[in-house]
């Protein structure tokens, strides 16, 4: 009998991200047309509607680990009283969840699954915690730009939207290591997706 693997939320994350890559590659499209009108304001659009998605592609990353993580604790505990407990805790505070930043991820960890300042412990690429949180809150802070105004001053464009990308799911891949580690205490091999030695 086969036996599937179950796909953990990094890989269906990746997998969002496989989809969405299409949004970027439209501009490249665009680019082997002759005379196409306006070019520059439809790779703009582009590039911020891929922006868009990516955040919410994040903060759909983070509600699976935690609801995926959740599910597998539960798991283990008999008493239903308790399971409807902290299945309802989880969907009340999800649905609470509109803004995927560090304070917000480090507050939603720490109710649910006891795991103080998760975003205070990652690093990688030689970027220190503090700089690995002023990415992702520029990120969203374009994000943010992009939905309440139409534009942003920030600079983006398919290689600084790919950039963007590859941080975002660094820290995804750090934040699930913690928590299969620490919560579910598996003993997994640490290696960061987007080594800059690597890439």
């Amino acid at each position: 009998m086969i036996q599937l693997i179950e796909k953990t939320p990094t890989m269906l994350f990746s997998k969002k991200l496989v989809h969405i890559k299409h949004i970027q590659f439209i501009t490249k499209d665009l680019e082997k047309i002759d005379d196409v009108r306006k070019l520059g304001e439809k790779k703009r659009y582009l590039y911020q509607t891929y922006i868009i998605q990516l955040v919410a592609s994040w903060q759909g990353f983070i509600e699976t680990l935690l609801t995926k993580t959740l599910n597998k604790v539960l798991s283990d505990i008999s008493n239903d009283n308790v399971k409807e407990a902290l299945k309802t805790n989880l969907k009340k505070q999800i649905k609470r969840f509109n803004t995927p930043n560090s304070q917000n991820v480090n507050e939603l960890f720490s109710s649910l699954l006891g795991v103080e300042k998760i975003l205070d412990r990652v690093t990688f690429n030689e970027l220190s915690s503090k700089e690995v949180k002023k990415k992702l809150e520029d990120i969203l802070q374009i994000r943010h730009d992009i939905a309440h105004t139409g534009n942003t001053k920030n600079v983006i464009g398919f290689c600084e939207n790919f950039d963007y990308m590859k941080h975002l799911f660094n820290v995804a891949y750090y934040l699930e290591y913690i928590v299969k580690t620490e919560v579910l205490c598996e003993n997994i091999e640490f290696e960061i997706p987007y080594n800059e030695e690597n890439n």
